[in-house]
């Protein structure tokens, strides 16, 4: 219950709230990984707390070595820190797990790391499948034709 509240909660923006209930799902039940992805997700997104986002989602990747969600996020806070080879590495093994559940999300990070390693023609086609999958992302055009 205080999982969803705390994913509740930061789609409505309220982060400090949201951190809250995400310690106290931890709290109540310290191997709900999903509670720990999702926080370190919304952290990295934030890009707060990202050492805490870490510890958080390698130990959802020790529960649940194969989801596909917990190697995007690390690769997330791989990004946020500044180590874009490494984020390559997991965003792209998240899809590499499960590549017809890739999210445009997910694809859309991938683009983005590309971008940062100076890779455009590689990032514009990932962000192109983004696209592709979820046209409401209508911000990708931009990216695309930058």
């Amino acid at each position: 219950m205080y999982s969803t509240l705390g994913d509740a909660q930061s789609n409505l923006g309220n982060s400090e709230e949201a951190d809250r209930v995400y310690e106290l799902a931890l709290r109540y039940d310290p191997q709900n990984h999903n509670a720990m992805n999702n926080y370190a997700y919304n952290l990295s997104v934030r890009g707060e707390k990202l050492e805490r986002a870490q510890e958080l989602v390698m130990k959802a990747m020790e529960l649940e070595p194969e989801n596909a969600a917990y190697f995007d996020t690390m690769g997330w806070i791989f990004y946020k820190l500044g180590e874009f080879e490494k984020a390559k590495r997991f965003i792209q093994a998240s899809i590499d797990l499960d590549e017809t559940a890739a999210s445009a999300e997910v694809l859309e990070h991938l683009g983005d790391v590309y971008d940062k390693l100076g890779n455009y023609e590689r990032a514009k086609d990932f962000w192109k499948q983004a696209l592709k999958k979820d046209t409401t992302r209508t911000h990708l055009n931009n990216k695309i034709n930058q």
